[in-house]
């Protein structure tokens, strides 16, 4: 009975549109990153101060848009954080074997760092949820 519930739940992830939306999110934020990266005088304080918020509108704006005739939208945004996470850190990785000399992961572990993958996820739970609620006032 256990095995079919979990099959049940995950029944409902969409993990190829999940997927889809974390690129789609990542894309969107390098593609705004670099500009600002390449003009501003100081672009890490510049960044450090912008990628956090930006990740979660990013994230919640691809969620409402990829996830809204899905169902468990909040399940499917947070998925699609968690792989927008994921997608970051193997390209990190892919980074580091590209050129190991240049490898700095100190930023890696900065607070604006570790903000930005949860509002990742913050953002797509919320992108869901809003989903979720908008679908509860079209029916009660």
């Amino acid at each position: 009975m256990i095995m079919t519930e979990t099959a049940d739940q995950a029944e409902g992830i969409r993990w190829g549109r999940a997927f889809l939306a974390a690129l789609v999110v990542e894309v969107v934020l390098a593609i705004g990153a670099a500009p600002v990266a390449l003009m501003s005088a100081t672009p890490v304080s510049v960044l450090n101060a912008a990628i956090p918020p930006a990740s979660f509108i990013v994230s919640l704006l691809v969620v409402l848009w990829l996830f809204r005739r899905t169902e468990r939208p909040v399940a499917n945004g947070v998925a699609t954080g968690i792989m927008s996470l994921v997608i970051y850190l193997v390209l990190a990785l892919i980074a580091y074997w590209l050129a190991p000399e240049q490898a700095d992961f100190s930023q890696a572990a900065d607070l604006p760092y570790l903000a930005s993958h949860a509002l990742k996820i913050l953002g797509g739970a919320a992108g869901g949820y809003l989903i979720s609620r908008r679908r509860a006032g079209a029916i009660g």
